[in-house]
């Protein structure tokens, strides 16, 4: 029997008849596994998305907001953009009023060019656009106010008709989240009301359609922040803001959870290389003696290891593949949002590629520590000077070891 095949041929006799060793180690590595697998998934299909709809979710491929009155498309000339569609929008708290009933509402004052991407989605019927002395609002305005579609609300001057009732709005992802209820009226009506839009506080906002941005452009759009200091300037797919900021934060913060679970795998997979080499010293012991070095009773226990590795590896990336599946079904059935699916492969390699470095790192400093031992220290269990000096290194190595999902 040549070296390779006793590796393979012990190391299979050792997990089937101590398997129970394993149990934990498999365990903690293939959690460790499925939530980054899924993490990454999750985040990487969430960016995708997020990337696709950049347009929809800001409102247009330049936005301009200011808290004050502005000309977007003399600020866009400035920059020689001339816009294929553009819409101006006024966005403010206000109060409407329904017999003896109001409620504080997010108001926005929509022209008939809104929404330049993407659409509002109604409860019954397709949205065109807001027309004078109609109203839209949201399921939970209609509640505050206790009325139905087709019932009368009021805003200052004017009275208005709710039309439709809005499911969702382009620039909100999964319906979004709101404080308030929100109602889409008309310029004309808001100017027929006769509130004064210097005593609210008020954004005005003109977003626009613009297919082909040059580079020249950009630099030149983003030079007019500096010239209007109460400009705020989103260009889709250049600007990070929002859902797609919050996305990176959230991101963030999940890697740290990967870092807890792999903290936890690599210290049950010390712990039980520990143990295992403990439990099985007399057998090590007598294999040293019978001649077999070292460095071949190591490979023994590593290829014992790597099967656990590639057992947890594959049980991580089986779940949270299935897991993910599920998921992307649910959201499709109950928000009507296709999520992508983006880099499973590559996602699947990171996660094995973690699942292995802990493991190793964790292994090496647990076999190096018990097999310095000659084999007649290790039946008597006792300990060399070497190992004992060699205990504070065994655990910086560890502890290194688990701050790879940091890197």
């Amino acid at each position: 029997m040549n070296g390779l095949s006793l590796v393979f041929a012990y190391s299979r006799r050792l997990v089937r008849r101590e398997w129970r060793r394993f149990v934990l180690p498999l365990l903690s590595l293939t959690i460790t596994s499925f939530v980054l697998v899924l993490i990454l998934l999750l985040t990487g299909s969430s960016a995708a998305l997020l990337s696709e709809q950049a347009r929809e979710l800001q409102g247009g491929d330049v936005v301009l907001e200011s808290s004050i009155p502005f000309a977007g498309e003399e600020i866009l000339a400035e920059a020689s953009i001339v816009p294929e569609v553009v819409s101006s929008q006024l966005e403010f708290s206000g109060t409407l009023l329904s017999g003896e009933e109001t409620a504080p509402f997010d108001i926005q004052v929509v022209d008939e060019n809104y929404p330049v991407y993407g659409e509002i989605v109604l409860a019954f019927g397709d949205f065109t656009k807001v027309r004078e002395g109609e109203i839209y609002l949201d399921q939970n305005g209609l509640e505050r106010l206790g009325i139905e579609v087709g019932d009368q609300v009021g805003f200052g001057e004017v009275m208005m008709t709710v039309t439709g009732v809005v499911i969702s709005e382009p620039t909100s992802l999964f319906g979004g989240f709101r404080f308030l209820p929100t109602a889409f009226m008309s310029q004309a009506d808001f100017a027929r009301s006769g509130v004064d839009p210097a005593l609210l506080r008020a954004e005005y906002v003109f977003a626009s359609k613009i297919t082909n941005l040059t580079a020249a452009q950009i630099s030149t759009l983003r030079a007019l922040e500096d010239s209007y200091p109460n400009l705020d300037v989103d260009i889709a797919g250049q600007d990070r803001r929002g859902l797609q900021f919050g996305l990176e934060t959230v991101s963030d913060f999940l890697i740290v959870a990967v870092l807890i679970t792999a903290i936890l795998a690599a210290v049950n997979v010390y712990a039980s290389t520990i143990y295992l080499v403990t439990i099985e010293r007399k057998s090590l012991a007598i294999l040293l003696a019978l001649g077999l070095t070292k460095r071949r009773l190591t490979q023994i226990l590593g290829a014992a290891l790597a099967y656990v590795v590639l057992l947890a590896s594959l049980l991580g990336i089986t779940l949270s593949v299935l897991f993910f599946n599920e998921l992307q079904g649910y959201i499709a059935s109950a928000y009507l949002i296709n999520l992508p699916t983006t880099g499973v492969l590559f996602y699947s390699l990171i996660g094995f590629g973690l699942v292995a470095a802990i493991a190793v790192m964790s292994f090496v400093p647990a076999v190096k520590k018990s097999l310095a031992l000659n084999p007649k220290q290790i039946l008597i269990g006792g300990e060399s000077a070497d190992g004992i000096k060699q205990t504070y290194k065994s655990i910086a190595v560890t502890t290194a070891s688990t701050l790879l999902p940091l890197i």
